[in-house]
């Protein structure tokens, strides 16, 4: 498939043209600007910027926190992912036309080459592109994973489920402060089942986290923009800056110590 027919498949899996050929072209590179996007794409400014918008509340693309400000698209698989979940109805050709899109390198496509840095790196995440950095980061995760979260929070979470199993029987040591009401002690241990690792340490707090955090081998973060927000609707900072990574680890093991009188026990 060329470029102008993996825009095409884009499109009838729910994106407008433009939208397609901006995402094609993002994802074909580690991360672009607006100047340089709508120079390759031979869109207005103006345009892009509200492709990008529209792109960022589909869960396609992130905003990386720079100047000048970055875009970065999720991986093609991730993407087809996501818009096939947002229909309901889908007839076997568009889903051969979706498998071809995803086996076949772009042909054709605009050349954009733009080094990849090695600094520090913030980006704004969200919807459905949110759990998906965060299995990402899962899979990769080789020593440990901290994190702090509400009950209520992980519960809709089950997709990650399997991520964390694999990851815990790879030797990944996880510790969790999980936050709930008193009375709902005996679910939280019910939920824990599905977790039969003794690389898992979980804790119950009875006092509700000022942030909701995960810590990736002490280096890779993801906090939080709002504590009220479900996971498949929220808005996360997901960074590798280390500065930021000390602060999430010392509020972690504030949070751990704390709970020391709440050990849930396997």
């Amino acid at each position: 498939m060329d470029f102008e027919d993996q825009a095409g498949t884009l499109s009838r899996l729910g994106l407008t043209p433009n939208q397609a050929r901006v995402y094609l072209i993002l994802a074909s590179s580690a991360a672009a600007t607006a100047s340089q996007i709508s120079k390759i794409s031979k869109l207005a400014r103006e345009e892009v910027y509200r492709v990008m918008a529209k792109l960022q509340e589909l869960g396609l693309v992130e905003v990386m926190v720079e100047t000048p400000t970055k875009y970065r698209a999720c991986p093609l698989s991730d993407g087809v992912s996501i818009l096939l979940n947002r229909k309901t109805e889908e007839d076997q050709r568009l889903q051969k036309d979706a498998e071809n899109l995803l086996k076949h390198s772009i042909k054709g496509k605009p050349e954009l080459t733009i080094p990849e840095e090695s600094d520090s790196k913030f980006s704004m995440i969200r919807n459905g592109m949110d759990i998906q950095k965060r299995k990402q980061a899962i899979e990769q995760t080789r020593e440990t994973l901290d994190a702090v979260e509400t009950f209520s929070r992980v519960a809709q979470a089950q997709i990650l489920v399997k991520s964390a199993n694999k990851m815990l029987r790879r030797g990944v040591k996880l510790r969790v402060v999980i936050y709930a009401e008193r009375e709902n002690e005996q679910q939280v241990k019910d939920y824990l089942k599905q977790f039969t690792s003794s690389n898992l340490e979980a804790r119950q707090c009875f006092t509700k986290p000022t942030a909701h955090v995960a810590l990736f081998d002490d280096k890779v973060t993801f906090l939080a923009t709002e504590l009220e927000t479900d996971f498949d609707k929220e808005t996360a900072l997901m960074s590798n800056n280390t500065c930021l990574a000390k602060v999430i680890k010392d509020y972690f093991e504030r949070m751990w110590r704390e709970s020391q009188k709440s050990v849930i026990m396997f």
